[in-house]
């Protein structure tokens, strides 16, 4: 278990908080001022990148001059590349010099007198262009990193240019330093606009998964220059300053003790309501990112975390990689206004919320490498739309009622096949407790968040049987829903998964990071979690899946039934019986192990009383 896990289990026995103030300062340890004279500008130009080995720190100008500083900041000499352009960043191994060169993409290996050693890696095959922006790189073994300021991509590439690894994650956008470095085999970077502490900062990317892993409070201000980045020196970390000093140039070195790794931010408290937050963790938005948060979904094959913006875009979030979902891409799907949207095996369904009076729609897409395609589309009749969720087999959508008043003070749950045939409707007439702004399906039913007026009055979750329309049990929330940053409701499977703040609305500064969390909740009864028994048959995805070599299905029964649950081939064959015989009610587990199956796809299909439900698996080896 790792400390931020540890921490969080301590703090769920104890019922407590851990402060929202415990971030770790760099500390600083020594600072070193190299001057450089008036001739240095309009000869050499202005310094863009460094780092430090063999003893030196190596600083490389825009114009390919390299200077060399001892550690007392006596400059030992000025080597030039023989290749001009301009250049934007420079990390060293074994003796060698590696400076990253605009136009054209290269990078050159240089000895320490500033010859070039070989041929150079060719760049082309990065999806950005290089051109004359600055680069940060850092060698890694036999492979190099190199990062973009201005965009959310990470590379790792070979000696040929090869591209091994290319990570997407808006932490990386706006990253405003050209020097990175590894410091316990992650990359040191410092934060733009993405920090969850203050801005700037600076923080730590796995090199397995690109997500940001730790964070430390950069201990500039406002009057001091940002670092040009970060090197590694021996059992320390060295930043680099520019700025003007009179008619010349003042470089200022410091150097840090290695930080250790950044303990966690404030949390929530462990019980939100009547629910208990069994994890939780950063809400991956940020003022530049998104416009607000309206629909919430879950992509259980995949487990990617999505958010429509209730503009024109839906964002896709990677699982989280500790305490961050990183953001993978976002989606524009104009004119579409997706406020909600939920997953079947192979689709996305958004329901689209009305705007210039253009009747709401529900939307099927496919999702492919890059982009959306949207599969068919059709008209809901209601005024408005809010929440979508989806069985598998059906589609549930909540909103305004149109065909019976165009009061606000009226709201609909519809259910539909996938072809937009309207099979039952259940009516609620309170805004103040019904209106449900967002819906998903969890444990066999159907599930409801509400928009509570004002909007400074916390929320209410209900379960709602999805045959009926009733509401079986209202839970309260520790939700304060505000203007552009919405109630939402999704399920990642084994739990509800909610977007939250941590204080009121009154203190909530419309999209303020530091008070944002994704949480996964379980419902409480007397502090037990109320999940004995279910209020409709039902059938869940397994998990994990794709699996290898077993996996568990997991399914419900509201009364004692006969149940049948077997899994068969493409071919419709029969695979094996994993239960045949009469079950008691409640939730149920049962292992299904596939060691001497080949790999693809199986089903698995359930029969309870009248009740007949069918899901795949993935049996990837």
């Amino acid at each position: 278990m790792n400390f931020r896990r540890l921490l969080f289990s301590t703090l769920l026995c104890f019922g407590m908080t851990s402060s929202a103030t415990s971030q770790i300062n760099l500390s600083q340890i020594k600072t070193i001022e190299v001057h450089l004279d008036s001739t240095f500008w309009p000869n050499y130009s202005d310094v863009r990148g460094f780092c430090y080995g063999g003893g030196y720190f190596w600083a490389v100008t825009w114009w390919g001059y390299i200077v060399k500083i001892d550690t007392t900041g006596q400059v030992r000499g000025i080597l030039h590349t023989s290749v001009n352009g301009a250049y934007g960043a420079i990390c060293y191994d074994a003796d060698t010099l590696w400076v990253v060169h605009g136009v054209p993409s290269k990078i050159f290996p240089l000895d320490l007198q500033g010859a070039v050693l070989g041929p150079p890696i060719d760049l082309s095959n990065l999806k950005w262009p290089l051109n004359d922006d600055i680069w940060g790189i850092v060698k890694d073994q036999d492979s190099f990193w190199l990062v973009h300021p201005w965009t959310p991509l990470l590379y790792k590439i070979d000696r040929t240019g090869r591209v091994n690894k290319d990570f997407a994650n808006q932490w990386y956008c706006g990253v405003n330093t050209a020097n990175i470095t590894m410091l316990n085999g992650k990359i040191l970077m410092m934060a733009g606009v993405k920090s969850q502490i203050s801005n700037p900062n600076v923080f730590a990317v796995d090199t397995s998964t690109g997500y940001v892993s730790d964070e430390w409070i950069w201990p500039g201000n406002s009057g001091t220059p940002l670092p040009l980045g970060f090197a590694t020196g021996e059992n320390c970390i060295w930043s680099i300053q520019v700025e003007a000093e009179g008619n010349g140039t003042k470089l200022t070195l410091r150097k840090f003790s290695t930080p250790p790794p950044s303990p966690p931010p404030g949390i929530p408290t462990t019980i939100w309501g009547d629910f208990r937050i069994v994890d939780w963790s950063y809400c991956p938005l940020t003022p530049n990112a998104i416009e607000g948060t309206y629909g919430l979904g879950y992509d259980q094959r995949q487990r990617k975390l999505w958010i429509g913006d209730g503009v024109a875009t839906a964002y896709a979030y990677g699982d989280r990689n500790d305490l961050v979902f990183p953001l993978i891409q976002g989606y524009n799907l104009t004119p579409n206004i997706p406020y909600d949207l939920c997953f079947t095996d192979s689709s996305m369904w958004t329901v689209n919320f009305w705007r210039d009076w253009v009747s709401p729609q529900v939307s099927e897409y496919r999702m492919r490498a890059d982009s959306l395609v949207l599969i068919r589309q059709w008209d809901v009749n209601m005024a408005q739309t809010h929440g979508i969720a989806t069985d598998g087999t059906y589609l549930w959508i909540s909103g305004r009622d149109s065909a019976r008043t165009t009061s606000e003070n009226s709201n609909d749950i519809r259910k539909y096949d996938f072809s937009g045939n309207l099979i039952s409707a259940f009516h609620y007439p309170d805004l103040g407790v019904y209106n449900y702004e967002d819906l998903t399906w969890h444990d066999g039913t159907l599930w409801g968040i509400t928009a509570k007026l004002p909007f400074r009055d916390t929320t209410e979750i209900h379960r709602i049987n999805p045959n009926t329309g009733e509401v079986v049990r209202r839970y309260k929330t520790g939700w304060h829903p505000f203007l552009g940053l919405w109630a939402n409701l999704a399920s990642d499977g084994q739990n509800l998964v909610a977007i939250s703040t941590t204080s009121s609305a009154a203190t909530f500064e419309y999209y303020q990071n530091s008070r944002l969390r994704v949480l996964r909740l379980n419902p409480v009864e007397s502090g037990i979690a109320d999940r004995q028994r279910p209020i409709a048959v039902s059938l869940g995805q397994n998990y994990p899946n794709p699996f290898n070599p077993s996996t568990t299905i997991r399914y419900g029964l509201p009364q004692q039934s006969s149940v049948s649950l077997s899994v068969f081939n493409t071919l419709g064959q029969l695979i094996s019986t994993l239960v045949n015989g009469s079950v008691e009610a409640g939730y149920h587990e049962v292992r299904f192990d596939a060691t001497n199956l080949a790999s693809g796809v199986y089903f698995y299909r359930i029969q309870a009383g009248g009740f007949v439900q069918t899901m795949k698996c993935v049996l990837l080896r």
